[in-house]
């Protein structure tokens, strides 16, 4: 069972930024425990994502 933690702005700092180049068609895979964010879109074409999730009842 994973318990919600809120960072603050000086906790969330220790964290250093990590770009990842991907390709069209790769996938990138992490849980939501990742502090992330996706850069502004430059292009010209829609950036798709997919969230999927499970929820145990």
């Amino acid at each position: 069972m994973y318990r919600l933690r809120i960072c603050s702005n000086r906790q969330f700092a220790v964290f250093k930024p990590l770009s990842i180049e991907m390709d069209e068609g790769d996938v990138l895979c992490f849980n939501h425990m990742l502090p992330h964010r996706a850069a502004l879109n430059q292009s010209d074409t829609v950036r798709w994502s997919m969230d999927i999730q499970r929820l145990e009842i």
